[in-house]
């Protein structure tokens, strides 16, 4: 009978989102047991939507902390986490997860503890206070770092990776404070709401997770990832995804190589992708060799990932507006819409993410062709990088993340078609 009655709970529940999962450790990581209840349950009713919470062990893997965007790890007392917990944690940012971590009692040691946590996951990266114009203080109500207290951050240039209060927030989760002062659950709710990007939320079934299959690939297909002196690897994760979906739903094995920009050499990967998310200025030896790769019959994916205005505005004064020939909008009579070939995915209706459409742009125009000899560059000012996630994090400005696939899928398709050269067997497309 127990069984029984676990299994109708878990059909009348199971499905619903979870909406925040919070990290069990050795240690007083309940010091408030009833906060992501309390949270979960006022945001179920702001949000009109059913949601469930979880606490998530480190003895389980990341992947089954997959099932919410944001983890949360919260104390007074400062947690001890092996180099090996560290790892999952990171695994888990890789993926898209976003880490929320919180000081109660506004305790000191535990920031201290967030820092170091910080610097173990991001080497090259420190928290710094999130200004106040950030997205996450209007992913769903419009609020300032005064109306609680000031959270810090870890960025990619992107997203955010970690958030930090130094604040005991979670104190005012509560539903006495949900008339008298509900600022607290509101930053809650924007918190956890930044992670999923202000759409219907996705139930724990919905895995992002990729399995490749056992079965041989048909062929493998060398791609190049453009290094460059800046932030040319913002999302670690993307490119290792959309392999794994490439081999699932075209069985090319995708062989993913980061290739210093000056270096790029058509005839060893044909295939190239350049992304960034800051102002970046590129040496005359790394210019001349993208050039050549184009001219030599290489095909250039470009992308601003996240959206970035400084990076797409660099692509284009550097090398668009240099390379020779006009770029033409991509669009129906475009090979990267010819369903005929196969393998390749329906671009035909362009869809963009909740952020961008909230800033009024349009999804019409935003993809763009420069064919020059034997090569193409397509290259957006939009984000295709983030896409390969899954996920749906607020404040990018790009393309829906399954129309950011199926993009990326039909270049690679379209690369290996016009380059007539993949590894293992002979250029036909699968």
């Amino acid at each position: 009978r127990a069984e029984t009655a676990f299994r109708l709970l878990f059909l009348s529940r199971g499905r619903h989102p979870i909406f925040l999962s919070k990290l069990r450790y050795d240690g007083d990581w309940s010091f408030r047991p009833r906060d992501v209840a309390n949270l979960t349950k006022y945001a179920g009713h702001e949000l009109e939507v059913p949601l469930n919470w979880q606490t998530v062990g480190l003895d389980r893997s990341a992947l089954e902390w997959s099932d919410s965007p944001v983890l949360m790890i919260s104390g007074e007392k400062p947690p001890t986490f092996s180099d090996a917990d560290v790892a999952k944690l990171g695994e888990y940012i890789r993926a898209g997860g976003l880490l929320y971590t919180e000081s109660n009692r506004d305790s000191a040691e535990f920031t201290h503890f967030a820092e170091e946590l910080a610097h173990r996951l991001f080497p090259n990266r420190a928290l710094s206070p999130i200004p106040p114009t950030h997205p996450l203080y209007n992913s769903v109500f419009n609020l300032s770092p005064d109306a609680t207290l000031p959270l810090e951050g870890v960025s990619n240039g992107s997203r955010l990776l970690m958030i930090h209060s130094p604040g005991d927030i979670s104190r005012k989760w509560h539903p006495r404070y949900e008339k008298t002062d509900s600022n607290a659950l509101q930053m809650g709710i924007n918190i956890a709401i930044y992670g999923t990007g202000r759409r219907d939320l996705r139930n724990r079934i919905a895995s992002l997770n990729v399995t490749v299959p056992p079965t041989p690939p048909l062929a493998t297909v060398p791609i190049a990832r453009v290094q460059y002196g800046g932030n040319w690897d913002p999302e670690p994760g993307a490119w290792e995804r959309m392999a794994k979906l490439m081999q699932l739903n075209t069985g090319f094995h995708c062989d993913v190589r980061p290739i210093p920009a000056r270096l790029l050499d058509a005839r060893v990967t044909p295939i190239a992708d350049l992304t960034g998310t800051d102002a970046v200025t590129f040496s005359s030896d790394e210019l001349t060799a993208m050039n050549r790769f184009v001219t030599d019959g290489g095909l250039l994916l470009i992308d601003a990932c996240g959206g970035s205005p400084a990076f797409a505005r660099s692509i284009h004064d550097q090398f668009i507006d240099k390379i020779g020939e006009l770029p033409e909008v991509v669009d129906d009579r475009s090979p990267l819409f010819d369903r005929s070939i196969d393998g390749m995915r329906d671009l035909s209706h362009p869809r963009l993410r909740n952020f961008a459409e909230t800033h009024d742009l349009s999804a019409t125009g935003q993809l763009l062709h420069v064919h020059r000899d034997l090569g193409d560059v397509i290259f957006t000012p939009l984000d295709l990088t983030s896409g390969l996630l899954g996920t749906n994090t607020w404040g990018i400005t790009g393309f829906e993340p399954d129309y950011a696939q199926a993009v990326v899928n039909n270049v690679i398709i379209l690369g290996v078609r016009e380059s007539g050269r993949i590894e293992g067997e002979a250029a036909t497309t699968p």
